[in-house]
Order: structure tokens, then sequence, then C-alpha cells
């Protein structure tokens, strides 16, 4: 038999020069050909998520979503690719949910009790809304399940949805803000 080497995989501890990070991270690296001294960086790690910021009327009604997405992109971060869809399918809960509470107070126990994609059909109006809660709740259902329904859409499809749904939800309400800031009355109308 012959003898053959595998290939190393050096690291290597960097710091990062951007005087607003300093963080230490390390840079894994590959042979490039066979039996040569050649190696170019793979990957480094950790890889550390950079939380985004999110428009203040979602962070005052839904502190929870918050928490859970950018969890849920942290676990992305850290490949951990099984588990970025659930977390954002129960992110997306809790914000239609919370939204949902906010609008209609008076039955925020039955809110909080019922299935998500009940509770969109019920209590969501605005159709471009419900459009957009329904197919993320389906994708997140699918990032959940064993057996998935939509094979041709994945976890990015489900972020452009939480997305969508989230841009919709701060749209109701900045625009309800106003509503209630401006209230219409024929004074104010020319």
């Amino acid at each position: 038999m012959g003898s053959f080497a595998l290939p190393r995989k050096p690291q290597a501890i960097f710091e990062c020069p951007s005087a607003q990070c300093r963080q230490l991270f390390i840079a894994h690296y590959v042979e490039t050909g066979h039996n040569t001294s050649t190696y170019r960086v793979q990957e480094t790690s950790p890889v550390k998520y950079m939380a985004q910021p999110h428009p203040e009327q979602i962070t005052k009604t839904s502190a929870d979503f918050v928490t859970i997405y950018d969890q849920a992109m942290q676990a992305e971060s850290a490949k951990l690719d099984q588990l970025v869809g659930m977390g954002l399918r129960k992110a997306l809960e809790f914000l239609i949910k919370d939204f949902l509470v906010k609008e209609h107070a008076e039955e925020a126990d039955e809110i909080r009790r019922m299935l998500l994609g009940r509770c969109i059909e019920k209590y969501v109006d605005d159709g471009k809304l419900k459009m957009a809660a329904q197919r993320a709740a389906w994708l997140g259902n699918d990032e959940t399940h064993y057996e998935r329904r939509w094979d041709t859409k994945d976890v990015t499809d489900l972020k452009r949805l939480v997305h969508l749904t989230e841009n919709w939800i701060d749209s109701a309400l900045v625009l309800r803000q106003y509503e209630d800031e401006m209230p219409a009355s024929s004074k104010n109308t020319p």
C-alpha cells in the first residue's frame, strides 16, 4: 500500500483592524493544489452576526419578535442551518400575534391561543399583509415539519416573506399613529 498525506489545514488567529471591532477571529486555510505549499482561506470563524435595526414601531409592538429573529440570524451565521427556519417561524408568530393583540385587544386571549394560520385568516384584513403573512407561515411550517410542501422554496424565501410581513405591519402601525395624532375632522379639511 502506498502512503498518502491528508491535506494540512493550518489556522491563524487575526485581530480585526477596524477600530470599532478589534475582535479576534480564526482563518482556516486549505491547500490549493496537490503536494503544494500554497494555501487559501477557506473560511473564518467565529462568524459574528451583527444585528440589523428593526423599525421603532415593530420593536415597540413585539420586542420578542426582534429577539427571536436576531437569534435565528445568529444561528444562520453559526451555520446552524436546520434551526434558522424554525426560529424565523417562531419570530413570525410573535410578530403577527403581538400586532393582532394590539389591534384587537378585546380578543387578546383568543388570538394568543389560536393557531397562526387561523389567526391570519380571521384577523388580518389588509390583503397584501395577509398574503405575505400566509406564505411566510406556510414556509415556516415547512421548516418545522418532516415533509415539505413547498419544495422549490427555502429559508431565503422565508426571510423575504418575514421582511415583507414586518414592513406591512410597520406601515400599518405608522399609519395608525398618524391617524391617532391627526384625526380627520371637518375643521382640518380644506
